[in-house]
């Protein structure tokens, strides 16, 4: 994940603000979350766990990056 972050990162350099490039590198870990512990209640429990937000703060994420 980190090797494809830093490639995308050289690719924009410039291209896109400090703000937005943490937005997608947010957006990633939250799919990458859900695609490891499942797009059930209780993955989404343990996914909010493991990245240390409440389970309201992940639900607001992922509508503000649009992740179903």
């Amino acid at each position: 994940m980190l090797s494809e972050q830093k490639k995308q990162i050289k690719r924009h350099r410039g291209a896109m603000s400090l703000k937005a490039l943490k937005d997608e590198a947010e957006k990633e870990i939250i799919m990458e979350m859900l695609e490891h512990y499942g797009r059930s209640v209780q993955g989404k429990k343990e996914a909010a766990k493991q990245l240390v937000i409440s389970l309201t703060t992940l639900y607001a994420r992922m509508s503000a990056y649009n992740v179903k």
